[in-house]
């Protein structure tokens, strides 16, 4: 028989500070609103996913680097695709 371990795991903790890791982005909201700009560029030709995937992106990237793939997305590439083609292009 299994037992379940009463030891609590503490919350992971951001650098030396003890503060917690906090999600830098945008989240839509729970009746499933769409986000509309990701630093701000317009990313309403794009379908919900792929706008929640590149606003979490969006972190790592600048503006010009998430306008350059937006503009590989709606034109029928793939996230990653789009993702390589940036990099090569205007770097991150």
């Amino acid at each position: 028989m299994k037992y379940k371990s009463k030891i609590k795991k503490k919350p992971k903790i951001y650098a030396k500070a003890g503060l917690k890791k906090q999600k830098m982005y945008a989240k839509a909201d729970s009746k499933g609103s769409e986000i509309k700009s990701v630093k701000g560029v317009s990313v309403s030709g794009l379908n919900k996913r792929q706008a929640q995937t590149l606003d979490k992106h969006s972190i790592h990237h600048t503006a010009k680097h998430i306008r350059e793939m937006v503009k590989s997305m709606k034109a029928g590439k793939t996230f990653t695709q789009s993702h390589k083609d940036a990099m090569k292009k205007v770097g991150k």
